[in-house]
Formats: structure tokens, sequence, C-alpha cells
């Protein structure tokens, strides 16, 4: 028998839809042109109208650990936050942008959508019509955008400790160690998200495939190398639903587009070139992963050939995903948003070389089990965002960055703790959450030694 909470939750489900139903107050009037005609501020009032409930919930969000510094401080430039609350909040900003970004793309507003990315990295033009196509062909047959909308604001609802708890309060099941894409699903399903309601029951199943597609499946943490190949059995929930998928992948890309609001909120800073085409290799990928085309280590190798033969094309040297130690640097250069840099891939390089060879071993051997038939596999939560803020807060001479980045490493092997494939054993993925790590990676003792992450994870 369900929790009498979550009996509750639902009756008050059944009645808000039938009472939207009988005033004719379901929010349905978002379309194409409706949205794209409006100013950004008409906008973002709008949105703070229409999921007001939500956006209080993500108020009390937390933050990743790279909006925990260089957090938007101007005047000269009223952020969404500020705009409907006069104070900002990391992720309220990030999911507001995320939909002006979308706003822009439909208006086909390149301007707008480009103006705060460096030149030398910005979207180009190309790129962004290609995307404006991928938007307009998911939503040509009705007009209506609000799912996408709809899923781009509960995305990150999970981060809300207020949510958590009251998830934990309505249905009994412990929140505590679930990750926020977890946190979201089980509320979703318990009829807990009320902008869910502003939708017919086709949209809403295609939303909540989605969520429970990201209760096991992080697309972005794919994207960046971070989980394993288990993790991609998550995308198979999605077999026979293309749509439902497309869906799932745009809140993926509007998320990233607001990802650097708390820099700078005048436009989609993070969907730069780069990471823009990294997202255009994973698309098909993710598609074979959910038609079953392929086994999934055959599938997430696809993502670091990628990137290896991108490398190649940089005059870097060829690296094998056949080769286990390549395969594992790969993996790293990933992680440390560096394929698209040879420089900073030859610094990646040269920490690995760095390593002593027990060290590198522990490496190589912790990112290369899959968590399929091979045992335990470790995905270490965070550690792009990681490896990305102790770079910034280290020496900007050669011989610091590889310092920092082989003490990074160091650390990555000390969270894997002997991890290795045993194959023939039943796969299991373990989530580390390396979020403490940022108060070391943030400090002065950091900056002026990164050895001083020798202590973290230390035996």
């Amino acid at each position: 028998m369900p929790p009498l909470a979550a009996i509750r939750w639902h009756r008050i489900r059944t009645i808000f839809r039938a009472f939207s139903q009988l005033t004719g107050k379901r929010i349905n009037n978002f379309t194409i042109s409706s949205f794209s005609a409006l100013s950004n501020e008409e906008a973002i009032k709008l949105l703070g109208q229409t999921f007001e409930d939500e956006l209080k919930y993500l108020q009390s969000a937390n933050s990743t650990p790279e909006t925990l510094t260089n957090t938007t401080s101007s005047t000269e430039f009223i952020t969404p936050s500020r705009q409907l609350y006069n104070a900002d909040y990391d992720e309220v900003n990030r999911t507001l942008l995320g939909m002006l970004a979308f706003k822009w793309i439909l208006a086909g507003d390149y301007q707008s959508f480009t103006q705060s990315q460096p030149p030398a990295v910005a979207l180009k033009q190309e790129s962004f019509d290609d995307l404006r196509a991928l938007c307009l062909s998911q939503f040509e047959e009705s007009g209506n955008i609000l799912p996408l909308l709809v899923t781009i604001v509960i995305n990150d609802l999970g981060k809300s400790p207020r949510l958590a708890k009251a998830v934990e309060k309505a249905t009994g099941k412990p929140m505590t160690d679930a990750n926020h894409d977890e946190v979201i699903y089980v509320a979703a399903e318990n009829g807990m998200i009320h902008s869910l309601e502003r939708l017919d029951e086709t949209q809403r199943k295609d939303i909540l495939l989605g969520l429970k597609l990201g209760s096991t499946l992080n697309v972005a943490q794919f994207a960046q190398a971070e989980n394993v190949p288990g993790s991609l059995e998550g995308a198979r929930v999605m077999a026979g639903n293309i749509r439902a998928f497309n869906l799932k992948f745009l809140e993926v890309l509007f998320d990233v587009a607001g990802a650097a609001a708390n820099i700078d909120a005048r436009g989609a800073k993070a969907m730069i070139e780069p990471v823009y085409r990294n997202y255009k290799v994973v698309h098909p990928i993710l598609l074979d992963v959910v038609e079953n085309r392929g086994t999934l280590r055959q599938n997430y190798d696809k993502l670091l050939a990628a990137h290896g033969e991108k490398l190649t094309q940089q005059g870097f040297r060829p690296l094998s995903v056949d080769n286990p130690s390549e395969r594992a640097l790969l993996r790293l250069m990933i992680m440390g948003r560096s394929t698209s840099n040879k420089k900073q891939a030859e610094l990646f390089d040269a920490a690995f070389k760095r390593l002593s060879d027990s060290q590198r071993q522990m490496l190589v051997d912790g990112l290369n089990v899959d968590g399929t038939d091979d045992g335990e596999a470790i995905l270490p939560y965070y550690m792009p965002a990681i490896i990305s803020e102790g770079l910034k807060n280290t020496s900007d001479e050669p011989e610091g960055k590889i310092e920092a980045v082989a003490s990074l490493m160091r650390l990555l092997g000390r969270v894997y703790n002997g991890s290795k494939a045993k194959k023939g054993q039943a796969g299991t993925i373990k989530e580390v959450n390396l979020r403490h790590v940022t108060k070391v990676i943030h400090g002065e003792a950091f900056k002026s030694d990164p050895r001083t992450l020798d202590q973290l994870y230390a035996q």
C-alpha cells in the first residue's frame, strides 16, 4: 500500500486537473510564434508567473561546484533572478537563461545567443541554425513548446533540499543519498510537480520517460566521459519513443546553455562551438543505445574515439580505445575538457606520465571498469567541474598546471581505491560525490601547492 501522503498528492493532482479543465485556465498558450516574439523582460516575467512554485524550489537549490565561484555581481545588467526577486539565485538564473536561450533559438536571434561567448570559440552560425532546425522539427506539428519549457524548469528541482524532504515525507523513500535526478523523478512520479499538470497525458509521459532516463543516465556526464558504459543502459527506456528522447536531449542542451549564468547571464556563454560539437557526437551514439545497436562499451568508446580523432587532427599522437592506458588518458582529457586544445592535452599527457607506475595503474584500472559484467564501476561525480576549478586556482606557469593536474589525477586514483575490472561479476555502479573537494581546491593552500590535495582519500 502506498503511504497516505502519496495518496493525498494523487487526489490533489486529480482535483487540480479537473478544475483546470473546467475553468479553461490550463496554461497552453506557449507557441513558437508567441514566445519568440516576446522581449527578454516579457519572457522572464511570464516564466516567473507560470513557474512560480518551481522557481521557489530553485531558490533553495544547491549550486554545482562551478557556480560556487565567479558569481554574477555586476549591477550594469539585471539578471533574470534579480528581475523577479531582486536577488541572485544561481539555479534560478541558470534555468531562466536556458529558457531565454531557447527563445533566442526560436527567434533566430544569433546575436543575443552568442553575445557573451569568446569570439575564438563562439557557436558558429551554421551550428546555431542546426540547433534551431532540431528545435523547430520537434514542435512543428503543434507549435506548442510548453513541454520543453516544463522539462527545463523541473530539471534541477531535485537539487532543492526542500523538495527532497517533501518527497521523503510524501513517499517514505529516503532521499538523503539520492542524486538530484532521482529526487525529481520520484517527485514527478508521485504527482508533486505542479507544472506537469499543464500538459496532456502524452506530453506528461514523454517528460516522465525523460526523468526516468535522467535518474540512471546523466547525459552531460556521458558527454564528459564522467560516467561509465553501464550508465548508458538507462537510455534504453526510450526504445520506441524518439520524440521523448529528443525532448530530453533538447533539455540537456538548454541546461548547458544556461550553465554559465553565474558568470554572465546576457547570452548562452557556455554553449560554445566545441561544446555543441561534442553534443552533436553524443546524440547519434545515444540513439544507437536506444535502438540497441552495439554493446554499451562499443557505444561508449565511440565518444572516446571521436575525441581521439579530434586530437589527432590537431597533431597530437593517436590514442586507441583498445589500449587500456590510452583509453584511460582519453577519459581524463575529456573530463578535463582538453581535447579541443592540443596544448592543454599535452599538459594532461605530461601529468599522466609524471605519476608513479602504481599511481598510473590505479587510474588505468579504475577508468576501464564498465559496470556491466565486470564488477563495480566508480562514477566520480563532479570530477570534470573539480578539474576545471582546480586549473583556475593554480599557477599560470606550465609547471604549476602540470603539478595541479597530476595532483587531481592522484586524487581520482585514490577515489577508485583499487577498483578494477573483474569479468564475469555482476555489474554495478557506485557514485562517489566529490563536491566537498571544492573547499580544498578553492583554497590558498592548493593554489600555492597542489599537493595539498594528497591528504584527501589518503589510506
